[in-house]
């Protein structure tokens, strides 16, 4: 879900992003919780499930889920104006029952995500797009970042898988090789 569609220039941005997203199977939603833009979408396919709303601080969650329910009246906070950053207002996590067949939970904002239990080897399989091509590369142990022969990266520049999906493994895969190398036992295994 992208929040804040309202923004200027987020919209069309938003629709990209999404539309990599849906390609790689994963389906979103842009929503604003200032317009009202896609909040009955959203609050119909949380129908039927419990929906964890989790981001960094000042993206608008409780704001969000706040347009979602009237009435709900979740405590908002502020992005703090000198570091453009949000603050920390939702201090422990919210099961929210609107209606019978809806759970939303209402979260703590945090700094920063990571990945638990994956090694920079195994990034690409969390890539569902990425399948069709892992197998098909020159070399076995192809890390798909430079390597000649790569289908991944072959798959890419087809535009069969997103260039935004694509930067942002290498990125994530370059930041589990340093977790790794600090801590070998805690991001998946040492990469000897």
């Amino acid at each position: 879900m992208l929040n804040k569609v309202d923004l200027p220039g987020a919209e069309r941005e938003s629709a990209a992003i999404l539309v990599d997203y849906l390609r790689a199977g994963y389906a979103g939603h842009a929503v604003s919780s200032r317009t009202g833009e896609g909040l009955a979408e959203l609050l119909a396919a949380c129908r039927g499930r419990r929906s964890l709303f989790v981001g960094h601080s000042g993206v608008g969650k409780s704001t969000l889920l706040n347009a979602m329910v009237p009435g709900l009246d979740l405590q908002e906070g502020l992005v703090n104006p000198k570091t453009g950053k949000g603050r920390h207002t939702t201090t422990a996590a919210w099961l929210l029952k609107p209606a019978e067949d809806i759970e939303l939970v209402d979260t703590p904002g945090m700094r920063v995500f990571g990945l638990w239990g994956i090694g920079p080897q195994e990034l690409d399989h969390a890539y569902p797009e990425f399948r069709p091509a892992l197998g098909r590369c020159r070399f076995a142990d192809c890390a798909h970042t430079s390597e000649p022969g790569c289908a991944v990266r072959a798959a890419v520049a087809r535009g069969d898988i997103s260039a935004r999906r694509y930067a942002s493994f290498v990125k994530l895969r370059s930041e589990l090789i340093t977790e790794a190398a600090r801590e070998p036992s805690r991001a998946g295994g040492s990469l000897a």
